[in-house]
């Protein structure tokens, strides 16, 4: 019998997996005689049923059920014991999970081990002598694109040597996974202007590297828009959906960016009585607005995307894979500058033509809902959805062929 394939997402974030979850729903198809295994670290009760309906074992490697969409995750101070050891290395380098994850393999025995993210499982199979492929929406760790500067104007306390002195050294590291990858793929399309002296530009030319585009589920086809408005309470008008995102720096920027949205929303309503609003608050709930519709988590949102005039999202880079494929017009929010694992992201939208704001007014906002509502929106995100789908679409077939082709 054939050596499983074996997915093991990044446990910190929704986003990853669902690209694991979109990745694995494809690999069953191009790899039918192999057995599909996801190590499953977050949110198992949203994602265990998921990848169970896609034909695919889940393993929860966490004895509770793990969610980062409620709490905060970094304080104001940023040096060696408060940044490195006391939240990347546990994060993303995690010696206990290392181990961990080396007698899951060894249990397990994959063909190959898939890390979405997971720098920890990375680093795992390359010790462990496994094959493995990065999946990967980041060209370096996040600290290596933003400067002690851009922390400092979010309202950080930087030890300028401590942080100095760690970011050569984190990009020594992710050059050396990409370096022992099988196979490296990227939905991230490189900008010079910001990715230069990142580990991933510098390796982009090499035959096991390449940015493929969205690695997203299949779009939703022959939506009853009608139906599911009504099963929503919807009227037939301008529909937002505005979501906050899932892991936040603080929890405060997640409730700074919904009040915004609720102010401008309400602001546009004086014009456009009929607008209304689905805002997805991610165990954040707001004050009952006249014409917001608030939920929790929506695990298969693409059917409700089809029925939006435009979306307000953070710039999570699933979510942006996700809007591209289906050519959602969107307004990126950054709710706070604390936010600093999306500044990157957001500096990168900017410069691809999408409308963005961080830490904006409400009247800010509104003008550019005022822009969704009328069309000129969606003319200003066209250009930009080209660069972010060079296939046309979605790229998670092309991306599970490659995977099955470096798989033994």
């Amino acid at each position: 019998m054939s050596k499983p394939i074996l997915m093991v997402p990044n446990a910190t974030g929704s986003g990853h997996n669902m690209r694991a979850l979109a990745l694995a729903s494809e690999l069953r198809s191009v790899c039918p005689e192999r057995e599909i295994v996801v190590l499953l670290g977050s949110m198992q009760d949203v994602f265990a049923p998921l990848f169970e309906s896609a034909g695919v074992k889940v393993i929860s490697t966490e004895n509770d059920v793990i969610s980062h969409a409620h709490s905060s995750h970094l304080d104001k101070i940023l040096d060696q014991e408060h940044y490195i050891s006391g939240y990347l290395a546990p994060t993303f380098l995690n010696g206990s999970k290392i181990i961990d994850y080396l007698a899951y393999f060894k249990e397990i025995n994959p063909a190959i081990v898939v890390s979405d993210y997971n720098l920890t499982a990375s680093v795992a199979s390359v010790i462990g002598q496994y094959r493995h492929v990065l999946i990967t929406e980041r060209y370096d760790f996040s600290l290596a694109q933003i400067s002690n500067d851009d922390f400092r104007e979010a309202g950080f306390i930087v030890n300028d040597t401590e942080i100095s002195r760690a970011r050569p050294t984190l990009s020594i590291i992710f050059d050396w996974i990409i370096r022992n990858s099988s196979l490296v793929l990227t939905d991230k399309p490189p900008l010079p202007d910001l990715d230069v002296g990142t580990a991933l530009y510098s390796q982009l030319n090499e035959p096991n590297v390449h940015f493929v585009g969205p690695m997203t589920r299949p779009a939703p086809k022959n939506v009853n828009q009608e139906q599911l408005r009504h099963e929503l309470g919807l009227s037939t008008g301008p529909l937002l959906v505005a979501s906050v995102g899932g892991m936040s720096m603080f929890i405060e920027n997640k409730q700074k960016a919904i009040r915004t949205y609720l102010h401008a929303f309400a602001h546009l309503r004086k014009s456009h009585s009929d607008a209304e609003m689905i805002l997805i608050g991610r165990g954040t709930t707001p004050p009952a607005e006249e014409g917001v519709h608030t939920l929790n988590y929506i695990p298969d949102w693409m059917p409700l995307l089809t029925c939006a005039t435009a979306l307000i999202a953070q710039p999570g880079w699933i979510t942006v894979t996700e809007v591209a494929a289906l050519r959602v017009p969107t307004i990126f929010v950054l709710g706070g500058r604390g936010e600093y694992h999306e500044i990157e992201s957001l500096r990168r939208l900017e410069a691809l033509g999408f409308p963005t704001l961080v830490e904006p007014s409400p009247d800010a906002l509104h003008s550019l809902l005022k822009d969704a509502v009328t069309g000129q929106l969606a003319d200003r995100c066209a250009k930009a959805f080209a660069t972010l789908t060079p296939s046309g679409g979605r790229a998670t077939l092309t991306a599970a062929k490659m995977i099955s082709q470096v798989t033994p």
